[in-house]
């Protein structure tokens, strides 16, 4: 089986859509990351073992292939740490699959488990939007605010793996970038009243 989860890439002022595949089988356990994946992008292996076993989560000691789609654009950066533990704790039936595959992420993880800013989230979250083709997309809570501006994709944030885990599998509530959005606005227009007010 061949678990699929939906991510982004920003390549110089473009942003290109990436496809991260997990395939799980039989043989020397190892996760091993091909598609032109830059440094920071293969030392994601060890941040996302230890922040598995944080949470009490088993990393099958199987063959763990990730494929960064497509193979011709190189990764840089650590963002892909999210959609990469995502997907094999989808592909090993840990979270719902099809949930996973129809919600784009990003966000690179410490240690912990913690979820750490990245660049590019508003032309990824303006890009996702305008493609219409996934649910929603996960950015790391630090980064909410640059998705406040963006309409037409349900932008959520997370503190941790373990929030986004609670939210595929259960439901639970993450902070979103449209309430944000929509409280902003009504600030505004309180300001704005306020204004008029001292005028008359």
């Amino acid at each position: 089986m061949i678990q699929i989860v939906p991510s982004a890439a920003l390549v110089g002022l473009d942003v290109v859509r990436v496809r991260v595949e997990v395939s799980i089988t039989r043989g020397t356990p190892l996760i091993q990351v091909v598609g032109l994946p830059e440094s920071a992008v293969r030392e994601g292996r060890e941040r996302i073992r230890a922040a598995a076993a944080q949470l009490g989560l088993h990393v099958p000691g199987l063959r763990i292939t990730v494929n960064l789609a497509p193979a011709d654009v190189r990764k840089h950066g650590a963002a892909f740490d999210l959609p990469i533990i995502l997907g094999i704790l989808a592909a090993s039936g840990a979270v719902p699959g099809e949930r996973a595959g129809r919600t784009a992420m990003l966000g690179e993880l410490g240690l912990a488990g913690d979820l750490r800013p990245v660049r590019g989230v508003l032309p990824i979250a303006l890009h996702a939007a305008s493609e219409g083709d996934v649910d929603g997309l996960i950015v790391p809570a630090a980064n909410l605010g640059e998705a406040r501006p963006v309409s037409g994709i349900d932008v959520r944030g997370a503190r941790s793996l373990g929030e986004v885990i609670d939210f595929l599998r259960d439901g639970r509530t993450l902070p979103s970038a449209r309430e944000a959005r929509s409280q902003l606005l009504e600030a505004v227009a309180a300001d704005k009243g306020f204004l008029r007010g001292r005028h008359h």
